[in-house]
């Protein structure tokens, strides 16, 4: 989708790579209400969190630098838009 193209491309502007795609299915979450009910293309995840974060845990955190770079991904896609 174009949506996920584009975030794609802000990745790599900010990162200087090309970023790990995973494709999902946001079928049983709330974006379920966007997906399935209003039929509309999502795109969610710019990638803040490092493989240590501890996602979902007690004790998840983040680097601030990879918050600092998710900030700037996140710009891009509005600018594109």
């Amino acid at each position: 989708s174009y949506i996920a193209q584009t975030m794609m491309q802000c990745t790599e502007l900010v990162e200087g790579e090309k970023p790990n795609v995973w494709p999902t299915i946001a079928g049983t979450g709330p974006m379920s209400l966007f997906t399935r009910g209003l039929k509309l293309p999502t795109a969610m995840g710019l990638g803040v969190n490092y493989p240590g974060a501890s996602f979902h845990a007690p004790n998840e955190h983040i680097i601030l630098d990879y918050y600092a770079r998710g900030i700037k991904q996140l710009i891009c896609l509005l600018a594109m838009f």
